[in-house]
């Protein structure tokens, strides 16, 4: 059963940080090297300090980008840079987004008990890497705080939360921003015990979907069994016990599920006409002219295509469908679920990507994008050799994966647009 409750969320202190917009950034897997030193300079209380801080050379054990982080954390509480919220609250999350701001997504900000996977109360859809998880657990002993929330999916059938949140936002609100980037954010805080405890009604008996930050979770339920290791005593209130999360409702509107698109570095010609012959083995491959592929979405839906793949002909796309003559069901993984063997993501890596030698052996490797147009380009330009632009993933086909207890392959779906780090604070060291 999920357990959703208030807490005193840490923020900006609005008499020393004026304009918020320039203190929060994305979460830490988004941020690319310069977009981290663009965040540093653009104000010395900017998050990243926090949530991705730059490493330097000489870093040992004793001093890096994890343990500078919590001085500076240290130091930020002391000034009163942050300071706790007086009153445990739920937040009201509207994030504001599109060419003009006219898109919305509603979600509100709450502590939720950490629950294992076997108890189904929490559950994930993507694969995790343990360097990530390694990464994350250091800052999290470092800072002993949620720094970012982690997305997660959620029912509202009756639509009682949507009231109780739509209500909430008749005050007015204790943070309104925008980043320089374009992107606005509103937050309200329900601190009325009726209010709150209407969600966590609605929410107890329910199941939790992970939309983002697989490994920021799996990374709380490490430093939890830690932290039970150390403790003399123990009563489940402490505040390890839970984890800061953004919920969304699986039907608000603003609810944007990208594909990520593979781009394939590394290959020589021969490994290009090895992937070619691999691809034709398995899928009718239709050729078509490179700019047709640049809307890969509207190209699949109309011609039922699994994925897109680029550069196996020069200045040609390939649309991809399973052959007629194979049962391709068979070929993959037997312990799997029917949701997964039929994933465009699935079959490409296990039909031809992970049998490629040269990605095996390491020779050939991959990096991704939610940008069709960005991966065409690459390929244009000689960036990467072969692009694969995937269809978006349904939030019911990321339910269906997680309710049969299997998880996609990682880099799967970009929930759009990133939530923000730095509105709210989940300080571990405070009762829930």
């Amino acid at each position: 059963m999920a357990e959703v409750r208030p807490f005193r969320g840490l923020r900006y202190n609005r008499e020393i940080v004026r304009d918020l917009g320039q203190v929060i950034c994305p979460p830490y897997d988004v941020i690319s090297p310069e977009q981290q030193n663009i965040l540093y300079h653009r104000s010395p209380y900017n998050i990243v300090r926090l949530e991705h801080g730059q490493a330097l050379h000489g870093d040992d054990a004793e001093n890096n980008r994890h343990t500078r982080a919590a001085a500076v954390f240290t130091e930020w509480r002391d000034k009163g840079v942050l300071r706790l919220d007086t009153m445990p609250s739920i937040y009201v999350h509207d994030h504001f987004f599109g060419e003009n701001g006219e898109l919305k997504r509603r979600g509100f900000v709450a502590r939720v008990r950490l629950e294992p996977p076997e108890k189904r109360t929490v559950l994930p859809h993507e694969n995790t890497v343990s360097g990530i998880k390694s990464d994350r657990l250091m800052l999290l002993r470092a800072c002993r705080t949620n720094i970012s929330p982690i997305f997660v999916l959620y029912h509202d059938q009756s639509g009682r939360i949507a009231d109780i949140l739509e209500q909430a936002t008749k005050a007015k609100p204790i943070a309104d921003c925008t980043v320089p980037e374009g992107e606005g954010h509103r937050l309200w805080a329900i601190t009325d015990t009726v209010s709150i405890e209407g969600i966590s009604r609605v929410l107890y008996g329910q199941t939790l979907y992970i939309a983002d930050g697989h490994h920021r979770y799996e990374t709380s339920m490490a430093y939890q069994q830690e932290m039970l290791s150390k403790a003399a005593s123990y009563t489940g209130q402490e505040g390890f016990n839970f984890i800061m999360m953004t919920l969304v409702s699986f039907d608000d509107p603003g609810l944007i599920i990208y594909p990520i698109h593979r781009m394939v570095h590394g290959l020589t010609p021969a490994a290009i006409r090895r992937l070619e012959k691999a691809f034709e083995d398995v899928f009718d491959v239709q050729y078509v002219t490179l700019d047709v592929a640049s809307d890969s979405a509207r190209l699949l839906g109309e011609t039922k295509g699994l994925f897109v793949v680029v550069g196996l002909v020069e200045g040609k796309a390939g649309i991809c469908r399973i052959r007629a003559d194979l049962n391709v069901d068979r070929m993959m993984p037997a312990e799997r679920s029917s949701t997964y063997r039929r994933l465009a993501v699935s079959l490409l890596h296990h039909l031809v990507l992970d049998r490629l030698p040269e990605y095996s052996e390491g020779q050939a490797s991959i990096t991704y994008t939610h940008d069709e147009v960005e991966a065409c380009k690459a390929v244009r330009e000689g960036v990467c050799q072969v692009a694969v632009l995937l269809p978006p993933t349904s939030p019911s086909t990321i339910k269906e994966i997680a309710d049969s207890g299997d998880r996609m392959p990682g880099k799967s779906t970009f929930f759009y647009p990133k939530l923000p780090t730095g509105l709210v604070l989940n300080y571990l060291e405070t009762s829930p």
